[in-house]
Protein backbone atom coordinates (compact mmCIF):
# COMPACT_ATOMS: atom_id res chain seq x y z
CA UNK A 1 0.00 0.00 0.00
CA UNK A 2 2.87 1.71 0.48
CA UNK A 3 3.91 1.76 -3.14
CA UNK A 4 0.41 3.03 -3.95
CA UNK A 5 0.68 5.87 -1.76
CA UNK A 6 3.91 6.93 -3.83
CA UNK A 7 2.51 6.93 -6.86
CA UNK A 8 0.61 9.42 -7.90
CA UNK A 9 -1.60 10.36 -11.11
CA UNK A 10 0.85 12.07 -13.55
CA UNK A 11 -2.85 14.14 -15.20
CA UNK A 12 -3.77 15.15 -11.29
CA UNK A 13 -3.16 18.64 -12.33
CA UNK A 14 -4.73 18.83 -16.00
CA UNK A 15 -3.19 17.71 -19.22
CA UNK A 16 0.13 19.52 -20.29
CA UNK A 17 3.43 19.03 -21.93
CA UNK A 18 4.92 18.23 -18.35
CA UNK A 19 2.01 15.76 -17.63
CA UNK A 20 2.41 14.40 -21.21
CA UNK A 21 5.94 13.66 -20.96
CA UNK A 22 5.62 12.46 -17.09
CA UNK A 23 3.38 9.98 -18.57
CA UNK A 24 5.83 8.89 -21.43
CA UNK A 25 8.63 8.30 -19.16
CA UNK A 26 6.72 6.65 -16.13
CA UNK A 27 5.21 3.49 -18.88
CA UNK A 28 8.23 4.13 -21.29
CA UNK A 29 6.00 4.64 -24.10
CA UNK A 30 8.99 5.69 -26.38
CA UNK A 31 10.56 2.18 -25.59
CA UNK A 32 7.49 0.42 -26.37
CA UNK A 33 6.74 2.25 -29.40
CA UNK A 34 9.95 1.63 -30.42
CA UNK A 35 9.99 -1.91 -29.87
CA UNK A 36 6.57 -2.22 -31.65
CA UNK A 37 7.86 -0.45 -34.67
CA UNK A 38 11.17 -2.44 -35.15
CA UNK A 39 9.51 -6.27 -34.65
CA UNK A 40 6.90 -4.36 -37.35
CA UNK A 41 9.56 -3.62 -39.90
CA UNK A 42 11.90 -6.76 -39.30
CA UNK A 43 8.25 -9.04 -39.63
CA UNK A 44 7.58 -7.18 -42.89
CA UNK A 45 10.58 -7.45 -44.73
CA UNK A 46 13.75 -8.14 -43.34
CA UNK A 47 16.18 -7.13 -46.11
CA UNK A 48 14.65 -3.64 -46.16
CA UNK A 49 14.86 -3.21 -42.22
CA UNK A 50 18.35 -4.86 -42.03
CA UNK A 51 19.43 -2.42 -44.65
CA UNK A 52 17.87 0.26 -42.52
CA UNK A 53 19.14 -0.64 -39.82
CA UNK A 54 22.81 -1.34 -41.02
CA UNK A 55 23.07 -4.96 -39.70
CA UNK A 56 22.84 -6.43 -43.48
CA UNK A 57 25.96 -8.20 -44.62
CA UNK A 58 28.95 -5.97 -46.71
CA UNK A 59 28.93 -8.39 -49.80
CA UNK A 60 32.62 -10.19 -48.54
CA UNK A 61 33.56 -12.98 -50.57
CA UNK A 62 31.58 -16.62 -50.21
CA UNK A 63 28.64 -14.28 -47.97
CA UNK A 64 26.49 -14.45 -50.94
CA UNK A 65 22.67 -15.28 -50.26
CA UNK A 66 21.92 -18.73 -51.39
CA UNK A 67 23.79 -17.87 -54.86
CA UNK A 68 22.26 -15.06 -55.86
CA UNK A 69 25.25 -12.65 -56.60
CA UNK A 70 23.99 -8.92 -57.11
CA UNK A 71 25.56 -5.52 -56.19
CA UNK A 72 24.27 -4.12 -53.01
CA UNK A 73 23.66 -0.68 -52.17
CA UNK A 74 25.87 0.44 -48.98
CA UNK A 75 24.00 0.68 -45.82
CA UNK A 76 22.78 3.96 -44.77
CA UNK A 77 24.49 6.07 -42.49
CA UNK A 78 23.42 8.67 -39.94
CA UNK A 79 24.05 12.22 -41.54
CA UNK A 80 26.82 10.89 -44.00
CA UNK A 81 29.40 10.06 -40.55
CA UNK A 82 32.56 7.92 -40.53
CA UNK A 83 34.42 6.80 -37.80
CA UNK A 84 38.39 5.16 -38.59
CA UNK A 85 36.95 4.75 -42.14
CA UNK A 86 33.88 2.47 -40.38
CA UNK A 87 30.08 4.05 -41.61
CA UNK A 88 27.66 5.43 -38.53
CA UNK A 89 24.80 3.23 -38.92
CA UNK A 90 22.14 3.13 -36.59
CA UNK A 91 23.44 -0.99 -35.89
CA UNK A 92 26.82 0.54 -35.36
CA UNK A 93 25.38 3.07 -33.04
CA UNK A 94 23.34 0.94 -30.90
CA UNK A 95 25.75 -2.31 -30.82
CA UNK A 96 29.17 -0.66 -30.45
CA UNK A 97 28.33 2.84 -29.02
CA UNK A 98 25.05 2.34 -26.54
CA UNK A 99 25.68 -0.86 -25.72
CA UNK A 100 29.46 0.01 -23.94
CA UNK A 101 27.87 3.00 -22.17
CA UNK A 102 25.03 0.75 -20.96
CA UNK A 103 27.64 -2.18 -19.74
CA UNK A 104 29.63 0.45 -17.90
CA UNK A 105 26.96 2.06 -16.49
CA UNK A 106 26.00 -1.61 -14.93
CA UNK A 107 29.55 -2.19 -13.52
CA UNK A 108 29.39 1.37 -11.80
CA UNK A 109 25.94 0.66 -10.00
CA UNK A 110 26.97 -2.96 -8.85
CA UNK A 111 30.81 -1.33 -8.37
CA UNK A 112 28.78 1.06 -6.24
CA UNK A 113 26.47 -1.82 -4.32
CA UNK A 114 29.85 -3.65 -3.16
CA UNK A 115 31.00 -0.90 -1.36
CA UNK A 116 30.58 -0.45 2.32
CA UNK A 117 27.56 1.07 3.04
CA UNK A 118 25.95 -0.22 -0.32
CA UNK A 119 23.18 -2.52 -0.85
CA UNK A 120 25.27 -6.07 -1.45
CA UNK A 121 27.78 -5.02 1.19
CA UNK A 122 29.03 -6.89 2.73
CA UNK A 123 29.26 -9.71 -0.17
CA UNK A 124 29.82 -12.74 1.72
CA UNK A 125 26.17 -11.97 3.26
CA UNK A 126 23.88 -10.16 0.84
CA UNK A 127 25.39 -10.94 -2.64
CA UNK A 128 25.74 -14.67 -2.75
CA UNK A 129 22.75 -16.53 -2.87
CA UNK A 130 21.82 -19.12 0.26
Amino acid sequence: QKLLSRQRNVFARGVSLTSFLQFCQKYALPLMLGICLALVMANTNAAKYDRWAGAGHHGEEGDDDHGEHHEKEPNPTLFGLTVHGHAVSLHFLVNDVLMALFFGLAVKEIAEAFQPGGSLYPPGRKAVNP
